[in-house]
């Protein structure tokens, strides 16, 4: 075993005394479990049906997205977003990627947060599992293509046409939008719920050139 690989397996020998694997969902000590989840709760994850296709006047042609938002995996994402635990949403991020067969696309663009809101988390969960997704597909993740303009009010609670009208002119494309002229795009995010700002997303990568636009979250509201 090489001194780097040893190395490394004493420090995550030495940080699991000091700071034993729990569940991210009940924080239960998980010694020896090589899952993420205890397994009672990685037992209570609920896979979501397969690709959701869209039709008609719909800017999102397709939906990727291994879980049903609820239970173990809804605590687990609310403590990676509102924790902290970026290096949480990455092992979240890899475990949804292993369940589905992901879309082809020749960028991965995340959906942004505002600059407050990123000023006060120090990180964009979009951006973390974006950078997950473009690394199993091959693809670039490409930053800076979208800008959210507008620091819109949480959507928990809203109804569908009041999340349509929350996030209506929020998104703007940006200076670096050309990075998706003629190419199609895979739009990254945590959670859909009704699809409004993706969708809201999806329509300014297209005015500003996108091919096409297909979306990956990681857990979807059923």
């Amino acid at each position: 075993m090489g001194m780097r690989k040893l190395l490394s397996r004493f420090l995550g020998e030495a940080m699991d005394v000091l700071l034993p694997p729990r569940c991210p969902a009940c924080t239960q000590r998980t010694d020896g479990w090589p899952a993420i989840f205890c397994p009672a709760c990685e037992g209570c994850l609920e896979r979501a049906p397969g690709p959701v296709h869209t039709t008609g006047a719909d800017c999102v042609d397709l939906l990727v997205s291994p879980f049903v938002y609820g239970g173990p995996l809804a605590r687990a994402i609310v403590r990676f977003k509102h924790s902290g635990l970026p290096a949480l949403g990455v092992r979240l991020a890899d475990l949804g990627i292993g369940c589905v067969e992901m879309p082809e696309a020749d960028v991965v663009v995340p959906v942004p947060l505002h600059r407050r809101r990123l000023a006060e988390r120090g990180f964009n969960p979009a951006t973390v599992i974006g950078g997950r997704v473009a690394r199993a597909i091959g693809r670039p993740l490409s930053l800076g293509v979208l800008l959210r303009v507008r620091d819109t009010p949480s959507q928990g609670g809203l109804p569908p046409a009041g999340r349509r009208l929350n996030v209506k002119g929020a998104f703007a494309a940006a200076g670096r939008s050309g990075r998706v002229l003629e190419r199609s795009v895979l739009l990254v995010d945590d959670v859909w719920t009704t699809g409004a700002t993706a969708r809201a997303c999806a329509r300014v990568l297209l005015r500003a050139g996108a091919s096409s636009v297909t979306a990956f979250a990681l857990a979807r509201v059923a």
